[in-house]
């Protein structure tokens, strides 16, 4: 297993201190203190890329929100009698899975659930409440129950092969697609895409998130004659890129579908809020809750989790819900090269992958 796929079950330790404490503040403590060292990378960095990195203090007080909206459910819902535990540390956790806590809902125990139950999909999720229930109740029987049943279900479990006619490739393009657009960048990225497609010999060729800075009708001619040459060899190319919304001055964080298959664009669902995702501000990206989850390309249903979504429940379950055969994750952390947001989104889609058996592909640009 690696590194960082196995630092994941280390969120379970929470819950056995969980147990152990006697007081609401100190739960209060404990969990505020989770999410802030859980947070610390991914808030802080994301909130200076997208613009507020000339006020300290209003990345600290997000920062904090963050962290303290997170600890709510953990506070109120806690008790000290062990039975009542039984039950609301699940509650606990679907309410941090769900809407509107979903949508800051990271670090939750559920994305272990993989890690330790491979290959069991929705089971293996009733199994991770039910751990998680014991482990804040009865700490030992929930290590035994833990070890008991994670073993042979770990030896049992065959990963899938991946997909032959699919290719994620990775690139280096820098800020390219997010900074102010420099022209001659764009094109070395574009010219850049083009060959590697063109020389792929796999029919889908999956690119990474935000790759291209923004895709229009200029953007369709421009490609054109190479898009023409993948159509008549049967390649599809996935790009990320940003669309605009004809209609208001929103935009959306986009996959754009081109080539042999029905042209197309897949939406990112949840933006990361108050730095994407502005609400009421009629600029942005908007809020998709109940868009799609998959897409379907060369025969293959694809639940596509985009950058800021690998690192939540809500996205991740719900594209489950549609029964994909294959897990794509893109993302564009080339701002966040010196943290470590990169492996705990690997970390985070290998682990969907292993609970549900399905192959997964990785595009990320640095």
């Amino acid at each position: 297993m690696e590194g960082h796929l196995a630092l994941i079950p280390l969120s379970l330790l929470v819950l056995l201190f969980f147990g152990q404490l006697q007081t609401r503040r100190q739960v209060f403590g404990l969990t505020v203190a989770y999410y802030a060292g859980a947070t610390w990378q991914v808030v802080p960095g994301a909130a200076a890329f997208f613009g507020y990195h000339n006020n300290r203090i209003q990345v600290l007080l997000l920062w904090l929100s963050v962290s303290l909206l997170l600890a709510l459910p953990w506070t109120t819902l806690w008790s000290p009698k062990r039975v009542t535990r039984l039950y609301t540390v699940p509650i606990a956790i679907i309410l941090m899975a769900i809407p509107p806590l979903g949508l800051i809902g990271v670090a939750s125990p559920l994305t272990t659930a993989g890690i330790l139950f491979p290959g069991l999909a929705w089971f293996g999720i009733f199994l991770m409440l039910l751990l998680c229930a014991l482990l804040a109740s009865y700490p030992l029987a929930g290590l035994g129950i833990a070890i008991v049943l994670s073993s042979p279900i770990q030896l049992l479990y065959r990963a899938p092969k991946q997909p032959s006619d699919w290719q994620a490739v990775s690139t280096h393009f820098g800020g390219v697609g997010l900074d102010t657009p420099s022209p001659i960048a764009e094109y070395v990225a574009a010219e850049s895409i083009k060959e590697t497609a063109l020389l792929s010999p796999a029919r889908v060729i999956v690119f990474p998130e935000a790759v291209v800075s923004n895709w229009n009708e200029a953007t369709d001619a421009f490609w054109a004659p190479a898009l023409e040459i993948l159509k008549r060899h049967g390649k599809t190319i996935l790009i990320g890129s940003n669309v605009s919304d004809t209609h208001s001055s929103h935009y959306f964080n986009s996959i754009v579908i081109r080539g042999a298959e029905r042209h197309s664009d897949f939406l990112q669902r949840i933006p990361i809020p108050f730095t994407m995702w502005k609400p009421g501000s009629g600029r942005g990206v908007p809020l998709q809750l109940v868009g799609p989850g998959t897409l379907e390309v060369a025969g293959q249903k694809a639940a596509v989790l985009i950058c800021y979504e690998q690192l939540l429940i809500w996205p991740a379950i719900s594209s489950f819900e549609e029964n994909p055969t294959i897990l794509l994750g893109l993302a564009n952390n080339y701002w966040a090269q010196s943290t470590s947001v990169s492996e705990i989104q690997r970390a985070c889609l290998t682990s969907w992958a292993r609970l549900f058996s399905v192959p997964m592909l990785w595009a990320e640009n640095t």
